[in-house]
């Protein structure tokens, strides 16, 4: 699922509000606490009833996950500040933050929206919506009188296999695997009661490599340019190697503290307003095993490594697949990732829209287009070996020529 995805937390059982006590106390008699009004709490339980779980989300209980990342999310540096101020809204009506008066300080800006943010957001529109969940971008009234804008997923679970309350822990915690990235999207907060699961993360108002990719190959067929000898990529080499670089950074970062994604593709690859790279939708992510493997519970068959794909085989549940299924599971490690980035070269260069082809070219029943250059085309075969022990780790992919320049 591409940006329906988010993440974000309400106070937990009383933990969250008293860890941050001495900052609500603080903002108590700031006028623009006013701003949060009992119209903004009204629209916020409306909207809460139209979903398909329980409403009452002001008795959340935490789930052991929550606890356990409660205290190094609330007072780490889990946004940076620029994540956080390049979020802020600056449309009509809402102004950045001014800390020269006493405004929020960063970290209680991301105290604030640990503990409320999903308690005052306000739904603007829905971005996002699957089988397994919905995203929607909200706006958050800050008590400096500021607006973040944020998107908020709820999780739905994967039934009959897997409860929302299962996957939104191993999303929760792949986020904060994530935490500090300047390459994936930041986890703002999170909430967990029964089947009633969210998640609040940072907005990426700079659209997806999906909607670039469209966007070029319409401009490519209006020229004539998409056959034959006249045909050109979709996008040029140094986009390419500028988005695999980033993308690889995310995933070296992930894989470092123990964590796979499983779901690397143009639609869950997103864009800040500054055009950095955000890899999103941790939904299908899970964590090493002791044995060193994965178990995939998700992902695109389109943009899969092979053993990936032979695993799920179409379904999103492996956990009721047969033995045969749990054995191959065993051998599939994070390097599956990088075979994602191939394959998203791949489309990017020539076979976007067209997956027939991308399946044959994966399959190796097909070339690249002849468009793409020698340096491209080699580092693409360099991510792709079927043989999972022949592939490069994202340190090392990062380290070819290709990308280096060398």
């Amino acid at each position: 699922m591409a940006p329906t995805q988010g993440l974000g937390m309400l106070a937990i059982g009383g933990v969250v509000v008293g860890a941050s006590m001495g900052l609500m106390n603080r903002l108590r008699n700031r006028p623009a606490k006013q701003a949060l009004t009992e119209e903004i709490l009204n629209r916020q339980k409306e909207e809460q009833k139209g979903l398909s779980c329980d409403p009452s989300c002001s008795n959340f209980e935490a789930s052991a996950c929550d606890v356990a990342g409660l205290a190094s999310i609330s007072s780490s540096a889990s946004l940076s500040s620029t994540h956080i101020s390049s979020s802020r809204s600056t449309e009509s009506g809402c102004r950045p933050a001014d800390t020269s008066d006493g405004g929020c300080e960063q970290s209680d800006m991301r105290s604030f929206l640990w503990t409320h943010g999903l308690e005052y957001c306000v739904v603007e529109r829905t971005v996002g919506a699957g089988a397994f969940g919905r995203a929607d971008l909200v706006r958050v009234p800050c008590p400096d009188g500021s607006t973040l804008m944020a998107v908020r997923k709820t999780n739905f679970g994967r039934p009959p296999h897997t409860p929302a309350r299962a996957v939104h822990a191993s999303e929760v915690a792949a986020m904060q695997a994530a935490r500090g990235c300047p390459h994936a999207v930041q986890l703002l907060g999170a909430s967990a009661s029964g089947n009633y699961c969210l998640i609040l993360m940072e907005h990426c108002p700079g659209g997806t490599l999906h909607d670039e990719l469209e966007a070029a190959y319409a401009a490519r067929e209006a020229c004539g340019a998409s056959e034959g000898v006249g045909m050109v990529m979709l996008l040029p080499e140094p986009r390419l190697r500028s988005l695999a670089a980033q993308l690889l950074a995310a995933l070296k970062w992930l894989h470092g503290r123990g964590f796979a994604h499983f779901d690397v593709k143009p639609s869950n690859i997103l864009f800040d307003e500054d055009g950095g790279l955000r890899l999103a939708d941790f939904g299908s992510a899970v964590a090493r095993s002791r044995d060193g493997s994965f178990r995939p519970v998700g992902g695109s068959l389109a943009y899969a490594a092979p053993e990936v794909a032979a695993v799920l085989g179409g379904k999103a549940h492996p956990e009721g697949g047969s033995e045969a299924e749990a054995e191959g599971c065993a051998r599939i490690d994070e390097r599956a990732d990088v075979v994602s980035v191939g394959a998203v070269l791949a489309a990017a260069a020539g076979f976007f829209r067209d997956g027939n082809a991308l399946a044959e070219f994966m399959d190796g029943e097909r070339r690249l287009p002849e468009a793409v250059p020698p340096g491209l085309r080699a580092f693409i075969a360099f991510l792709l070996p079927r043989d999972p022990a022949q592939r490069p780790t994202a340190a090392q992919a990062l380290a070819h020529p290709f990308i280096t320049g060398a």
